[in-house]
């Protein structure tokens, strides 16, 4: 039986590690926080453009998987809710990077802070633990 698959996009900074139990086994598909790919299913054979989309990762992930840990997770899981994690039919991919170009100015709340904007942030002495004048 061949296995469908669905390109799993996630916007998310750390990347997101799913997990679902079966019987006692746990399942994992990591969706990576860079261009890294981690391979989810042994059978699938990715192209070199399924990787890093407009600042959101791509993951094939089968779409049995994707399906069961949506509904484990619910709609109101925040990721799934503010549509930081989406998924799209391999057929059609150019909404999936639509999607990702839309996505691709929208921040998570996850982001890097510049200590040069936010007040009260000083930088501490390595040695001493005190700020640095």
């Amino acid at each position: 039986m061949a296995v469908e698959f669905v390109n799993v996009y996630c916007k998310i900074q750390q990347g997101l590690t799913m997990c679902l139990e079966n019987n006692g086994d746990v399942q994992k598909v990591t969706l990576p926080r860079s261009s890294r790919y981690i391979q989810p299913h042994p059978h699938f054979k990715p192209t070199k453009e399924e990787f890093i989309v407009f600042g959101s990762s791509c993951t094939p992930v089968a779409k049995e998987f994707w399906e069961a840990w949506k509904k484990r997770m619910g709609l109101d899981y925040p990721p799934l809710k503010n549509e930081l994690i989406w998924a799209v039919e391999p057929a059609k991919k150019a909404d999936g990077i639509a999607k990702a170009r839309e996505m691709e100015t929208t921040l998570t709340g996850y982001e890097q802070i510049d200590p040069k904007k936010e007040k009260g942030i000083t930088k501490l002495n390595p040695d001493q633990d005190t700020p640095l004048e």
